[in-house]
């Protein structure tokens, strides 16, 4: 069987680093900093009780900005490990972030496997890839630890978006089936710590311990300095022993914990994790692909697990990525994927992954709530249509589902109108390629690789760009004479064995990027990255892993679809 996040595996960590939080230092006023980013009432409800501390390291650089979040208008997400709120709490997700909301994800355990350092950093990075990614933005973070009583915590902040934060508080991974801990960290766990076996649990990179009644006090305290009008949590239904992960149960536990000490008005919804599998697969179309894509790019961080549709097709990663569930939850509400139309089409809306946990039928309510104001089929269906007004625009609807009793938080989803004759078309024939290098004695040229034949060596190696030698650090870079709107690129990597890209990162001209994972090892099928629609004049592929066989690094084609303007 697939081996799961959590399974005590060999090869990763020495198991004798030394612990760090490591953080770059930044001067910054501490209260002004906290005002900014949780709000004023939030730090004076901690009693001043703050430590801004930055330290040194070799991550983002830049000075921290203050994020604007609207009480009552931000999603908490609590998971157990990294990667756990890109498998089982997406595309919710995912949709939070096309509807531009302010996101903090708190991790609670390193996700260490029972490894050092070495891997739960990695871990680490693969979820800021993987969030930049959703966002949409170059994947450049501040780091920075705040202090909630005695204890400090690491808070990652989106440097191009700061309203999306990342939570890691490092305590010991529990392991996977026993949940009893791993001898690295001397079987520490969070069920024994919820279930009183253990009095307190020690975070990975000694910052700090807790008692049980002080990682809730702490939890509540995020939560009331963040405000959320959604704390999204993991299954606080089912218990220990029901076939999900020990640390997903104990953290859903304390979730809900220190929920009932958070008053302000707010939602609390479970999600299954590993038993989805055992039910009808849910996530499909756009939400799926993307959904996809951004695991993929976490997946490249982390190799203990899959990095592309074919290394996770036969693992239980492949399951969960089509899934969706909520638990403990009557109603949630899914408005569906953002969505890049032209002027003038019939466009769809779709609420069919919103969810009801107790039989009872779901009640619709769409409602526009931004731009051009168009006129929806019904505003009381699942799948309600209307005609596209002619672009330039961006249209946002919000959907609200009931099921008679029990009303949800409101989902939002954002349609892009294109201008008139505004059809995606493949730019990359039309610009200009330069690159790192190129092999001019087999005509393996930069150019090659807009000329819109998706071939290579041993086909016809006239049809690929191959670099001299190149690995991590080639780039090909295209440029046009004039601004075009992007909203994806498909890479097709070279069709030898051999060499493959298996990750990297696509920059505009205005020097924000986007982060992509493992291309297809072969030219028949590409990655397709998608991000939100950017005016550029230039696309630069910059190459960031590349496979141990690896020789000369190249692409058969890039496709970069948009439109003029």
């Amino acid at each position: 069987m697939p081996k799961m996040e959590g399974d005590d595996k060999q090869g990763r960590g020495t198991g004798g680093e030394a612990p760090s939080l490591s953080r770059r230092r930044f001067t910054v006023p501490r209260r002004q900093f906290l005002a900014g980013a949780f709000g004023t009432a939030g730090v004076a409800a901690l009693g001043g009780r703050w430590d801004h501390v930055f330290h040194a390291a070799s991550k983002a650089t830049g000075v921290v900005r203050a994020y604007d979040v609207s009480v009552g208008s931000g999603a908490m997400y609590i998971v157990a490990h990294a990667d756990d709120s890109l498998l089982f709490q997406s595309p919710s997700l995912l949709q939070n972030f096309q509807s531009n909301r302010s996101v903090c994800t708190i991790h609670l355990t390193a996700g260490d496997n029972g490894s050092g350092e070495s891997y739960w950093s990695d871990r680490e990075a693969g979820m800021e890839a993987a969030y930049a990614q959703m966002a949409g933005v170059a994947n450049s973070w501040t780091p920075s630890t705040l202090t909630f009583g005695s204890h400090p915590i690491v808070l990652d902040t989106l440097t191009a978006q700061p309203n999306i934060t990342l939570v890691f508080m490092r305590l010991p991974d529990g392991g996977y089936p026993d949940g009893t801990g791993t001898a690295m960290y001397h079987y520490q766990s969070l069920m024994q710590l919820w279930q009183g076996t253990e009095s307190t649990i020690t975070a990975v990179d000694g910052s700090t311990s807790y008692s049980l009644q002080d990682l809730i006090n702490t939890l509540a305290a995020v939560m009331n300095s963040f405000q959320p009008q959604l704390i999204a949590t993991q299954d606080f239904v089912n218990t220990f022993g029901d076939g999900d992960h020990m640390d997903h149960y104990a953290t859903a536990n304390l979730a809900q914990a220190a929920h009932g000490m958070f008053t302000s008005p707010h939602y609390l919804v479970g999600y299954e994790g590993y038993p989805t599998t055992l039910l009808a697969a849910n996530v499909n179309g756009d939400l799926l692909a993307t959904k996809q894509a951004v695991f993929y790019t976490y997946g490249g961080f982390d190799g203990m697990t899959c990095s592309s549709a074919a290394s996770c097709s036969s693992t239980s990663y492949a399951a969960w990525l089509e899934r969706q569930y909520t638990v403990g939850s009557d109603v949630m509400a899914s408005a569906g994927s953002a969505q890049r139309v032209n002027s003038g089409v019939i466009v769809q809306l779709d609420g069919s992954i919103s969810s009801e946990q107790s039989g009872n039928p779901l009640t619709y309510l769409w409602t526009q709530t931004a731009g051009s104001a168009v006129t929806l089929s019904s505003t009381t269906v699942v799948k309600p249509t209307f005609t596209a007004p002619t672009g330039p625009a961006s249209l946002t609807f919000s959907l609200v589902v009931s099921n008679g009793s029990q009303s949800s938080a409101p989902s939002t989803v954002t349609i892009t109108v294109t201008a008139p004759g505004g059809t995606d078309t493949n730019l990359a024939l039309v610009a200009t390629a330069t690159a790192s290098s190129q092999n001019t004695s087999t005509s393996q040229l930069a150019s090659s690789a807009i000329d819109g034949v998706i071939s290579g060596y041993p086909n016809d190696v006239t049809a690929e760009w191959a670099t001299e030698g190149g690995g991590v650090g080639s780039w090909l870079l295209l440029t046009w004479a004039t601004s075009y709107t992007l909203d994806h690129v498909v890479l097709y990597d070279r069709p030898n064995l051999n060499d493959q890209i298996t990750s990297g990162t696509l920059t505009f001209s205005d020097a924000t990027s986007v982060s992509f994972g493992s291309l297809p090892n072969d030219a028949s099928s590409g990655l397709t990255v998608s991000f939100p629609a950017k005016i550029t004049t230039s696309l630069k592929m910059t190459v960031t892993g590349v496979s141990s066989t690896t020789v000369n690094i190249g692409l058969a084609e890039i496709q970069a679809w948009g439109v003029p303007g």
